[in-house]
């Protein structure tokens, strides 16, 4: 049976069952273990940490509305280093060809960076790449949906959901029509980069399995009852608004409704 809500938290955070810092260590590694996740994620001179990137997908989120325009037959004007006026890539510019040696090395770098936080929770998860495949998993789940892990509008689509859900302390998912609308307004936003749409494959991988492992981080959280009430709640709300605000967003003050996000 269909599901009539997509369970954004829950198809990350079964995916791949994270295991959450209050399980073990107090708000301090709860942070820490965080803060591992989301810097495995921005790297230095990225797609996610292009200052022009940025302020289009911000100016997106404020649209009342999530229609995609047609590309425009007139010649481009440049306005920044990252997008054109009137640029807009076909959709099919969001999807990459999946290579197992990048993947491999995402989930690496992934887990290296949670044995830093936290070194048990890092051997329990690589025990359980090691019996699950993460990314077949989600495809399952996203497939339903149609939604795709090599798809980096997808990618990010989920990722931001569940910041935002963690930064407004909403444990309960937004309604499919609702996260559909985000869908478009973060595709629209990427197909209007040149940063984006041109990249290579292995660039679009590599960012959008960043987010994708990220999202289960955050996910769990969101889905672990321990972390909905109480004190460690207000700590994942503040880490998770920290990093809306170096996106340039304020996650508290933006809403979700059927035409997607808007502040």
């Amino acid at each position: 049976m269909m599901r009539k809500y997509l369970t954004i938290t829950a198809i990350c955070a079964l995916a791949l069952p994270v295991p959450t810092p209050a399980q073990d260590y107090g708000l301090g590694g709860m942070d820490a273990y965080i803060s591992a996740s989301n810097s495995n994620m921005i790297m230095t001179n990225t797609i996610i940490s292009n200052a022009a990137f940025r302020a289009s997908l911000k100016k997106k989120l404020r649209s009342k509305s999530a229609k995609v325009a047609a590309p425009s037959r007139q010649s481009n004007k440049s306005t920044s280093n990252d997008t054109k006026a009137d640029y807009i890539a076909p959709a099919a510019s969001l999807n990459f060809k999946t290579s197992p040696t990048i993947r491999k090395r995402s989930i690496d770098q992934f887990l290296a960076s949670m044995q830093n936080a936290d070194p048990t929770g890092a051997r329990a998860l690589q025990e359980r790449h090691s019996k699950t495949d993460f990314f077949a998993s989600l495809g399952t789940e996203l497939g339903q949906y149609n939604m795709r892990t090599d798809n980096i509008g997808d990618a990010m689509t989920v990722w931001l959901i569940n910041v935002w859900m963690g930064a407004n302390g909403i444990s309960d998912d937004p309604h499919a029509t609702q996260i559909q609308a985000v869908r478009l307004q973060v595709a629209e936003s990427l197909r209007s980069s040149e940063t984006i749409t041109k990249a290579s494959d292995a660039q679009k991988q590599e960012l959008a399995e960043r987010l994708w492992l990220n999202a289960s981080v955050v996910g769990s959280m969101i889905t672990d009852p321990r972390v909905k009430s109480g004190e460690m709640r207000g700590v994942l709300k503040t880490a998770m608004s920290q990093i809306g605000r170096n996106m340039g967003m304020d996650l508290t003050a933006m809403q979700i409704s059927n035409t997607g996000f808007s502040s």
